[in-house]
């Protein structure tokens, strides 16, 4: 194809023309560069979308933070009952030494005689 026949391909306003083409090109040029920077969005407190914690996802992550708080309650309810218990363990070891003491001491004045019938250990 030669140069005239390439000129009177592109119509009667050529000049248009290419100043079109350019227009488009650099048109979708911007909104290729503009569409690949990356938004910078506030990063939510927990990771997650702020849509995402609408409706039933929210219902159950608030379940569940019930549930770990009534875990925690029931933890401290535990630590204070172990507490007591070994508090109620140590008492009752001392009365019974300390009966054990008064049994052997009115045995050895003679108050009571003692049984032959030995007591297993605890």
């Amino acid at each position: 194809m030669t140069e005239a026949e390439a000129l009177k391909s592109l119509g009667a306003f050529p000049v248009v023309q290419a100043a079109v083409a350019i227009l488009v090109l650099l048109a979708g040029a911007w909104m290729v560069f503009r569409g690949g920077r990356d938004k910078k969005e506030p990063p939510s407190s927990n990771g997650a979308p702020p849509w995402s914690l609408y409706g039933p996802v929210h219902e159950v992550m608030g379940a569940i933070h019930e549930m770990s708080e009534q875990s925690r309650e029931a933890n401290r309810i535990l630590a204070r009952i172990e507490v007591s218990w070994r508090e109620h363990t140590k008492e009752q070891r001392e009365q019974t030494m300390l009966l054990e003491d008064i049994r052997n001491n009115q045995v050895q004045r003679g108050d009571i005689v003692q049984s032959p019938v030995r007591r297993k250990n605890i």
